[in-house]
């Protein structure tokens, strides 16, 4: 109402003020007014133009629209439900691949600083770089080169006995830097360092660092896991610690079960070491 008032009161301002004009110039009164409402058109005509250019003609034009497709669309429901279906299955398409590619390119190392990070490759045209022993020892002997480095291998599926039950898991051989240079600690206990990434072990014996997720299948999230031994490949290791849940390792798009000091390949292949072997690589 208070929209309508206004609007009765601008018109009659104007006609007003053009009959002021008219009989100014001379126009009898009753001629200036028939004239003035001549010029500006009938009361309620122009109203109805002003509203036209409102707010409120696009919200009754998006209305009309919206109940104008809502019945066509009722009126085929075979072809409104295929493209539903459509939209559906193509935004559910791409989500999924937005996920992958996140994952696999997009998703940063859950470590410290992964932007510094430098990953020396090979010229592989497929695959995963590989080195060999030798060539990694040639880097780590130039502390000139970087801040401090690391190595790792991802080994096949191996055979893991946990309180006297084998699975398969997914092991990782990686250096003793490994965690400094990553810069993550371990979530319950510690990480393993240069000490233990000896021939045949450090000085406890050979070390273990496990998963938050094999922690939890295997140790049901007890803290006696720290110091409890678990055999890979016949060979007993002895857990020191369990990584927090969001560290999956050092490659986006692969993870691991448990992660073992690279000088212990030796005794995990039976003493018949492919570290010495610089044709070797892995």
């Amino acid at each position: 109402m208070a929209h309508n008032d206004d609007l009765d009161k601008e018109l009659r301002f104007h006609i007003d003020s053009r009959v002021d004009d008219l009989v100014a110039s001379g126009v009898a009164p009753d001629e200036a007014r028939r004239q003035a409402r001549l010029e500006f058109g009938g009361v309620t005509q122009t109203k109805e133009a002003v509203r036209d250019l409102g707010v409120w003609s696009i919200a009754n034009g998006l209305m009309q629209d919206l109940r104008f497709a809502f019945r066509a669309l009722r009126a085929t429901p075979i072809v409104t439900a295929v493209a539903v279906l459509s939209l559906a299955l193509g935004i559910g398409a791409n989500t999924a691949m937005f996920s992958l590619v996140n994952s696999l390119m997009l998703r940063a190392l859950p470590v410290r600083d992964p932007a510094r990070l430098v990953l020396i490759k090979s010229r592989e045209r497929e695959g995963y770089p590989e080195w060999s022993y030798p060539v990694w020892s040639e880097i780590r002997q130039r502390p000139q080169l970087f801040e401090t480095s690391a190595a790792w291998s991802a080994t096949a599926r191996a055979n893991f006995t946990v309180s006297g039950v084998t699975t398969k898991a997914d092991g990782l051989l990686a250096s003793g830097t490994f965690f400094d240079t990553l810069g993550v600690s371990a979530l319950v206990g510690r990480t393993f360092s240069a000490a233990d990434d000896q021939r045949g072990g450090g000085p406890g014996g050979p070390v273990a660092v496990i998963s938050h997720g094999f922690w939890q299948r295997y140790f049901d999230g007890a803290t006696a896991a720290i110091g409890h031994t678990v055999t890979l490949e016949n060979v007993p290791f002895t857990v020191v610690g369990v990584m927090p849940p969001e560290f999956f390792g050092a490659d986006v798009g692969r993870t691991f079960d448990v992660i073992v000091p690279l000088n212990t390949e030796p005794l995990v292949s039976r003493n018949e070491s492919r570290l010495a072997q610089r044709g070797t690589h892995g």
